[in-house]
């Protein structure tokens, strides 16, 4: 067996140059030479030499190889190990979306086994009503798109629809090579169904402020900035487009005769950390004065200091009008009770008079006053 020789404790890279291998060389052989008994001078042992050093030139040249053999196989396991086993799929198209490659996450989310997906179109995985989608994306890869995007359904047979996150690039291939498509896909179901059901409550909730009148508010109290719902600039009487939110044109909103009870109900509220609560009259942008019912929470940081305020403002116009004309019935009821009283106290007095007309005649008593007909009986 061939003797390797020893090694010099470095390791070049697979680029190392000629020179520094035959400086090793050379040390080697020095290192070897001073092992051995001093030989004759001459050229056959010039020509020795020479042959040995090529041969450790070659020798090392040859683990240099062995060692870039074992880094490239190191990193194709590493890429395999990234493209196999990544958390997104990975696919691999040609020019008419037949699958020629995909790891073991695509194969996944298309329900089927990685070797038996190969050759086959993808839009036979995809849910039909998204198949335009997906080939319009095929069709911007392919026409030079830099980076082209879709979401779509996979429609795997016998499991559950899964939507996903496509992305594309053109891949760059050598001149006579067909094109390629290299997808990522990433599952987004979970995203996608939380975003319906904030879309499904966002829409309950402007059904719910709209049957109640109300309107949503947020104050970033540092900034000075605020955040309305639709709900509320219809409550207002405003265009977004026109009016931005702020708390200045909150408090200008409010009627003058009610805005310095208003402005001390907010300090009040953030200062005492209690809920605001306060009522009051507004001029909306249509000119229409509104009765509203402000309410609102703060939020403090960790040294109580305010940093934003949330509530709600409710339309407490029909509330209002109820109490007015409950007021005015009551005011009337009073008038007519009074009108009552009064009646019933002249018919006593009246009662009184006649009785003493028949006494004076000699007559009895013409009607019997009871003590609850008499005020000054019932007194004393």
């Amino acid at each position: 067996m061939e003797k390797k020789p020893k090694g010099t404790g470095k390791k070049l890279s697979a680029t190392g140059n000629v020179k520094e291998l035959r400086r090793q060389a050379e040390e080697l052989l020095a290192r070897g030479a001073r092992d051995s008994a001093d030989g004759e001078t001459g050229d056959p042992g010039a020509l020795l030499h020479e042959l040995s050093v090529h041969q450790i030139e070659l020798e090392l040249q040859n683990q240099e190889l062995m060692n870039a053999r074992q880094e490239a196989e190191e990193a194709r396991d590493k890429y395999y190990d990234l493209y196999d086993f990544a958390p997104v799929a990975y696919i691999t198209l040609d020019e008419k979306a037949r699958i020629l490659e995909i790891n073991f996450t695509g194969a996944r989310l298309m329900g089927a086994d990685r070797s038996s997906l190969v050759g086959r179109y993808m839009q036979l995985f995809i849910d039909p009503g998204d198949v335009p989608s997906f080939n319009d994306l095929i069709r911007e890869i392919l026409h030079g798109v830099e980076k082209a995007s879709c979401s779509i359904f996979l429609a795997a047979e016998g499991a559950p629809a899964v939507r996903v996150r496509v992305e594309g690039i053109l891949s760059h291939f050598a001149e006579g090579v067909k094109p390629q498509c290299r997808i990522v896909m990433a599952d987004i179901t979970a995203q996608y169904k939380a975003e319906n059901e904030l879309v499904r409550m966002n829409e309950q909730l402007i059904m719910a402020q709209r049957s109640a009148g109300a309107g949503v508010w947020d104050w970033n109290i540092p900034a000075d900035t605020m955040q309305w719902s639709d709900e509320l600039y219809r409550l207002f009487g405003l265009d977004p487009s026109i009016t931005a939110a702020s708390s200045d044109a909150m408090r200008n909103l409010i009627h003058p005769n009610d805005r310095a009870i208003a402005m001390k109900s907010f300090d009040a509220a953030i200062r005492d950390h209690v809920q605001m609560n306060t009522e009051c009259r507004i001029i909306s942008g249509d000119g229409e004065v509104r009765w509203i019912n402000f309410l609102g929470n703060a939020v403090y940081d960790g040294q109580g200091m305010p940093l934003r305020m949330s509530g709600i403002c409710l339309n407490i116009m029909e509330r209002k009008r109820f109490e007015e004309a409950l007021l005015a019935r009551n005011d009337e009821l009073e008038h007519f009770n009074k009108v009552a009283v009064d009646r019933e106290l002249r018919m006593v007095e009246l009662k009184k008079q006649v009785n003493e007309l028949y006494v004076r005649a000699g007559e009895p008593p013409r009607y019997k006053i009871d003590i609850t007909d008499d005020p000054d009986d019932a007194t004393g």
